[in-house]
Order: structure tokens, then C-alpha cells, then sequence
């Protein structure tokens, strides 16, 4: 419980600092993914979307949270593995998805990470719309 209530309260704050940049995306369009977040014991801590381009091995796009908070991502892809960090630009809790690209899902985990190091971690899934 305290984990879910910790996460969320950084989501907010990180949240309410991104705001939609109007940014046009070059490259392949993957899709828009249905986003699911869990932490450690498998509640749910958060919910949204995110919409995947890929350039080469590079992905970016946006993505936004049932609760309206938005922004933009930046990752990678290689073979299967997908890599992306939901808040690019910030030197101080990076929010990164690692996982698998099968199909029309993506598995994998998250990790909440700042300048003390990992703050909080869980898994999550994302299905293609």
C-alpha cells in the first residue's frame, strides 16, 4: 500500500511538469498500446496509453495516463526487446519500461529510478489497440 501511494505521488509530481510539446513523429507507427502498471504484489498503480514510432531501432511518441498527465517517451527497440523512459528530459526520477515485444502485447517490468537509485519497481503490460 505504501509502494502504490509513494508511486502515485511521484506520478503526480512528475505529471503535472509535462505538458504536450505538439511534437510530429517521423517513422513506422506501432500503434497505440493500453498501458498497465503493477507493483511488487500485483495491484494495479496506474493506467493510460502510449503511442509507439519507430525510427529504425529508435522509438518515441506520446503517452498519456487515465488521470489526463501526458508526455512524451523516448526509447529503443532491438529485435524483440523494447526499451523506453516515459520522462526523457528529467536528471531525477526516470520512469523506464523494459520488455518483450510479442504480437500485439508488450511485457515486461518498470522501474522508478532517482538520485538515491531504484525508488520503486513492478510490471507491467501494454496491448495493442
Amino acid at each position: 500500500m505504501k509502494l502504490s501511494f509513494f508511486f502515485t505521488c511521484i506520478l503526480i509530481l512528475l505529471g503535472t511538469a509535462c505538458k504536450d510539446s505538439g511534437t510530429s513523429y517521423e517513422g513506422t507507427y506501432l500503434g497505440a498500446f493500453k498501458y498497465s502498471a503493477y507493483d511488487t504484489s500485483g495491484t494495479l498503480v496506474s493506467s493510460g496509453a502510449f503511442y509507439l514510432f519507430r525510427n529504425g531501432s529508435e522509438l518515441l511518441g506520446p503517452w498519456e495516463l487515465a488521470d489526463g498527465r501526458s508526455g512524451e517517451l523516448k526509447g529503443s527497440i532491438q529485435n524483440d526487446t523494447v526499451r523506453v523512459d516515459l520522462f526523457p528530459t528529467f536528471r531525477d526520477h526516470n520512469l523506464y519500461l523494459n520488455g518483450v515485444l510479442s504480437g500485439n502485447s508488450i511485457v515486461g517490468t518498470w522501474i522508478l529510478i532517482g538520485f538515491p537509485g531504484e525508488m520503486a519497481r513492478g510490471s507491467f503490460t501494454a496491448i495493442k489497440e
